[in-house]
């Protein structure tokens, strides 16, 4: 069937809710970067919207979470499904181009394949920047660095808060892997940092991400919560390693 409509969503964070039963009122905590307008359900509803108001068929829809937007395609359990999927004149729609990817080189793989089949990219929020003139690719090219700048920024922020975290001994936020709190003070945790230690060796040995997350699993490894290891989890220890090691070194003053 030819001229189809694939949809495509993706968050990086699971969308939690904290129940409060004593006071009868419901919280949902929502992780910074999902908020109303990159949800699921959100992006779900778009693509629906924009195959209604072009009179179209939505063939399926592929949707993950816990995944990066700058970890390659080939990571992506459904995106590579999706792309494997695609025929020469489909649709690879999306409500933001930033939920395809975050970085120049995962979305110049997406998109060399795509052309390479006959299909397209449609963003729902930009549908009239698809075009393959000039200045569409221009607009899409400026679109995509702003995301990419968004992503590095909060990557900056974030190492600056850990290190203002060291300076005054403090705990703020989630504990990361490899760490623990005593005493109202963020300390190493020797046991969690043997993990973290292995799956590090294990990447200078040139291991990809997700088969680190498969050894780890098969020698009964298990996270702090004691669920099995993702590619995610091990990408998020592995990138954000330097940021740590400020919580793992003194701080010379």
């Amino acid at each position: 069937m030819l001229n189809r409509i694939l949809g495509y969503c993706r968050i990086s964070c699971k969308e939690k809710r904290d129940k409060n039963k004593e006071k009868g009122k419901e919280k949902d905590k929502i992780k910074k970067e999902e908020e109303n307008s990159l949800g699921l359900d959100a992006q779900i509803a778009s693509l629906k919207e924009y195959c209604l108001k072009h009179n179209k068929n939505l063939d399926h829809i592929y949707s993950e979470e816990n995944v990066s937007g700058d970890s390659d395609p080939e990571n992506r359990v459904q995106l590579s499904l999706l792309l494997k999927s695609l025929k020469k004149g489909d649709t690879l729609l999306v409500k933001r181009r930033c939920r395809l990817a975050r970085s120049f080189l995962a979305m110049t793989k997406i998109e060399s394949y795509v052309k390479k089949i006959g299909a397209h990219i449609i963003a729902c929020d930009t549908e009239h920047l698809s075009g393959t003139d000039a200045t569409s690719e221009l607009f899409r090219n400026l679109i995509d660095s702003i995301n990419i700048f968004e992503r590095k920024n909060a990557i900056e922020r974030t190492k600056c808060a850990m290190l203002e975290l060291k300076k005054r001994h403090k705990k703020t936020g989630v504990i990361p892997f490899g760490f623990r709190e005593e005493n109202g003070l963020v300390v190493v945790d020797n046991c969690e940092q043997i993990l973290v230690d292995k799956i590090l060796k294990a990447k200078s040995d040139g291991m990809r991400c997700y088969c680190i997350s498969q050894m780890l699993n098969a020698e009964g490894f298990v996270k702090r919560n004691g669920n099995p290891w993702s590619y995610r989890n091990v990408k998020l220890i592995i990138d954000n390693y330097p940021s740590h090691q400020i919580l793992r070194d003194p701080i010379v003053t």
